[in-house]
């Protein structure tokens, strides 16, 4: 399949990164201002303070109030939000193409010329803390949460991205300005804009946004992404079960692996995609299908710069999750003793690459894409060129890379519910 895409990257006369992907047939467009530092680049001191300031910005700046951000945008039919990761933060508008220079001015004005009213942190953290109890009172949010605490035990990537109810509660007025002006620095930051863009119109609309603002030309802390951090995090691992009031079980069962950098990160998605990535996948067909022990089967890679994550989440009865556990060993066993079927490779191949494929019809996604290719690699990697290296995926590729991942010595497992008097357990706390 031949794809083509309009692809134009800039550097600004300030030192801010311009990438953009031209597709005139999209009726609606995505812009973004990504900032190169997440939750995880947070000292002790100040965690969760990249998401607090991410909900702070949208307080009102030097030229627009609180209600002004979001009226403006909204009443010409777009949304505007944003969202923080541990590794990167992003504010974006959707909106139609008419209106690109208000969303590029706006979002301009939010990152470069916060305010931070000293009355409104204190009603955010309110907000905050909220945000925190809902986390906790979802099941699947929540023991994701107490699997990276134990699994990154003492470490920023283990940390929540929301921080604690102690940490929010401590920020100020001064914490705040000081973070963002150490952090939301020219050469940190990136805007990715997808849909039926004229690229230069755009870059001299952000020039214009920009001169109004007050960034210095040079990052004060900016984690180059080829460059690999200076500790990679320890991986902890075990088996813990967490006594919680549920209805069923949750099990997490994850395994340290290759980060974003390594070209196999292909054959990691391929491989999600064959054991957990639908319901015709391989512990989908297993647990649910055949045997009926759960309801929710799934597997996921997330990469990171210097390592990544793979794991298998399952959700089940009590009293069944050591024959679920049982089930999920032997059948990653056997793929790493095995390997997958040419038949199989072919199957995940395709549903990988359709999924890639549908996801370039969200205008969203595409900014998304284009935006974190260009934080890690440096350039774009297109549709074709992800298409290719997935065609390029050989069965002996997914056999070594399940025989180097699937370790169970090496593995960490969390177990949440309502496990009977007696049992050893812990207490679901942060």
């Amino acid at each position: 399949m031949k794809i083509k895409s309009d692809f134009r990257k800039s550097v600004l006369s300030n030192g801010v990164r311009l990438v953009t992907e031209r597709t005139p047939w999209m009726k609606s467009l995505s812009i973004g201002i990504w900032v190169n530092h997440g939750s995880r680049y947070e000292p002790d001191s100040e965690q969760g303070l990249a998401h607090f300031l991410e909900h702070m910005l949208f307080k009102g700046t030097s030229f627009r109030s609180c209600h002004e951000i979001s009226r403006v945008i909204e009443r010409t039919g777009g949304d505007i939000n944003a969202f923080t990761s541990r590794e990167n933060c992003c504010y974006h508008v959707l909106c139609l193409p008419e209106h690109l220079s208000l969303a590029a001015d706006v979002l301009v004005d939010v990152v470069t010329r916060p305010t931070f009213p000293a009355e409104e942190i204190e009603l955010e953290k309110k907000v905050v803390l909220q945000e925190i109890l809902m986390t906790e009172d979802d099941p699947e949010e929540w023991i994701n949460e107490v699997w990276f605490e134990k699994a990154f035990k003492g470490q920023a990537l283990g940390r929540s991205i929301l921080g604690s109810k102690e940490s929010v509660e401590a920020y100020t007025q001064a914490t705040l300005r000081t973070y963002h002006s150490h952090y939301y620095q020219n050469s940190n930051l990136i805007v990715s804009a997808a849909g039926d863009i004229d690229h230069d119109s755009l870059k001299e609309s952000l020039t214009r946004s920009f001169e109004r603002g007050d960034l210095r030309e040079k990052a004060f802390f900016s984690p180059s992404s080829n460059e690999k951090l200076s500790e990679k995090p320890e991986f902890h691992t075990g088996r813990f079960k967490i006594e919680r009031e549920l209805e069923q079980v949750l099990m997490i069962m994850g395994f340290p692996t290759i980060g974003f950098l390594d070209d196999a990160r292909y054959a990691s998605s391929l491989l999600s995609t064959y054991l957990g990535g639908g319901m015709s996948s391989c512990l989908f067909q297993e647990i649910r299908e055949k045997r009926g022990l759960a309801y929710n089967v799934s597997t996921s890679y997330t990469p990171y710069q210097e390592m990544g994550i793979f794991d298998v989440m399952v959700g089940t009865r009590l009293g069944q999750e050591e024959e679920c556990l049982k089930i999920v060993q032997a059948e990653l066993q056997k793929l790493s003793e095995e390997g997958i079927s040419e038949e199989d490779l072919q199957g995940a191949k395709e549903m990988l690459k359709g999924g890639i494929i549908l996801a370039e019809d969200d205008v969203d996604e595409r900014m998304n894409t284009l935006a974190l290719s260009e934080l890690r690699f440096g350039k774009v990697v297109t549709l074709d060129e992800a298409l290719k290296k997935v065609d390029r995926i050989t069965r002996e590729e997914i056999q070594d890379l399940s025989k180097s991942v699937f370790n169970w010595e090496s593995s960490l497992t969390v177990e949440m519910g309502s496990f009977e008097k007696g049992e050893s357990s812990e207490e679901a706390s942060s």
